[in-house]
């Protein structure tokens, strides 16, 4: 058996009839000898009992590598109370979370809230934030929305412009907890086709791969298909055979007063022209050239 590890055997009674199978899966051990003490108490908790109180007690469970939980410490019960204070709590850290402080934080409480952020490398070699999806709640498999974004916005047109994806735990204290990270570029994106082959990154936690010797991932991101798609500029409608009639119109309203006084907006200079006939002017010039 190796860390993080499963075998399953086959199981047969002594007459050599199967009986079914036993898996047994392992996970690496870290070396430390700390204890953890804890005190917690609860406030209006939902009755789940007919005809009484609720009983309440806590159950604590560690994330596996695979994303699954396995329990490793359960509280007294605290009869017929919804407002319980439980016996302090000592525990080592290896039983609790295997020593690993930051899966404690993480998945202390359930399961993830994660969401990806997107990072363009500027030219100093530092990183800006273009991007943050939605939080899916409590989901080690999440799927995120489509995400809609100017090629400008993402890497500043440049397709080979390192981008870095950081996922992280969302946690309403604002304490968000890196998960992990990798790094791609639009010119890779773009290779993902839709109904082709997706495209997927190994998440890595530097920190945890530090400190564990069969460290992996800390999950890994597909990406089902990205678009590239260009937008038409003026000009391209143009080149494109695009017809623009330039008509004006203008409202000779009562409220810009007697156009003959010379603080109407309407007024005729004889030296000058005003200021509707210095816009139409300066827009006519440009859009003549393309009336066709």
């Amino acid at each position: 058996l190796v860390s993080s590890a499963t075998y399953t055997h086959n199981l047969k009674i002594p007459s050599g009839k199967p009986a079914g199978n036993m898996t047994v899966t392992t996970e690496e051990v870290a070396g430390t000898n700390d204890e953890v003490q804890m005190v917690f108490r609860a406030q209006k908790l939902d009755n789940k009992d007919f005809f009484g109180k609720s009983d309440p007690y806590l159950e604590f469970s560690r994330a596996k590598e695979d994303g699954s939980f396995v329990v490793v410490h359960r509280t007294e019960v605290v009869s017929n109370n919804l407002n319980p204070k439980w016996k302090p709590i000592h525990i080592s850290s290896q039983q609790l979370c295997n020593g690993d402080y930051d899966r404690v934080l993480k998945d202390f409480f359930g399961k993830s809230d994660p969401y990806l952020e997107f990072s363009r490398a500027k030219e100093d070699g530092s990183f800006v934030v273009v991007h943050r999806t939605e939080v899916v709640s409590n989901n080690l498999n999440p799927k995120w929305k489509p995400i809609h974004i100017s090629s400008q916005q993402l890497c500043n047109g440049d397709y080979d412009r390192v981008l870095k994806v950081n996922c992280y735990d969302w946690d309403d204290d604002g304490s968000h907890d890196l998960i992990g990270t990798f790094t791609t570029t639009l010119r890779e994106l773009s290779t993902c086709q839709q109904g082709g082959a997706e495209l997927q990154w190994p998440c890595i936690n530097e920190k945890k791969r530090k400190k564990k010797k069969n460290y992996k991932n800390s999950g890994v991101i597909f990406l089902s298909s990205c678009q590239v798609v260009r937008v038409a500029s003026f000009l391209d409608f143009i080149q494109g055979g695009c017809q623009i009639n330039f008509t004006v119109g203008i409202d000779f309203t009562g409220s810009n007063g007697n156009p003959a006084s010379p603080t109407s907006l309407h007024y005729i200079n004889p030296y000058a022209p005003n200021e509707y006939c210095q816009a139409l002017t300066a827009v006519g010039e440009i859009i003549q050239d393309y009336d066709r």
